[in-house]
């Protein structure tokens, strides 16, 4: 009987959860948030760079967040993923040897940028990368993903790309996920796949 009543409240719930998402789901109440930077681009290889960057990121105060996306963009220049898939590791070294965002220094930033402009430039897209490994299981793609990033760079580890099979809850690589496929009135999309 118990079970029963449990469906019921919630089947009951459901109509007032639909109803939050209506009224909130709304891109007037995303700031402050990282996900407000996709806003500007409106070409998806650009945007999918933008919403990787804002999504590993997106840890410590708000503000912080937002401070240090901004240098990051600013300093790619308005088109992120041309930029990324031209430079050069060592001129990425430079640009970026004062940054730092809680415990993440230039030297991890500039590898993540690096190893972001190595699969631009061998997979074309990350979107690409993601669908290469993608069979039903998202999870396992993510991982593939993550491994590839990394290993573009030389790296087997990095806190700004968290690795499933490490235990991690990948809160910021699902975010990634989420901005990137879904599209609606907040999220802006951009894969097809």
């Amino acid at each position: 009987m118990r079970l029963l009543s449990d469906k019921k409240a919630l089947i009951e719930s459901r109509g007032i959860f639909e109803k939050i998402y209506s009224d909130y789901n709304r891109r007037i109440y995303v700031s402050p948030d990282p996900l407000q930077f996709l806003y500007d681009y409106q070409n998806p290889e650009d945007r999918e760079v933008v919403a990787l960057i804002a999504s590993s990121l997106a840890y410590g105060k708000v503000a912080q967040i937002l401070k240090s996306v901004g240098n990051v963009l600013e300093s790619l220049g308005p088109e992120p993923a041309g930029y990324l898939a031209s430079a050069a590791s060592e001129d990425l070294q430079i640009k970026f040897k004062n940054f730092v965002h809680r415990f993440t220094d230039g030297d991890e930033l500039s590898s993540f940028l690096s190893c972001i402009g190595g699969i631009l430039r061998h997979q074309g897209t990350l979107e690409d990368l993601f669908m290469s490994h993608y069979a039903d299981n998202t999870w396992d793609a993510a991982e593939s993903f993550v491994s590839e990033l990394l290993a573009c760079g030389g790296r087997d580890n990095m806190f700004l790309l968290p690795r499933p099979s490490n235990g991690s809850a990948c809160k910021r690589l699902a975010l990634f996920l989420r901005w990137m496929v879904r599209c609606d009135d907040v999220d802006p999309g951009g894969w097809s796949g």
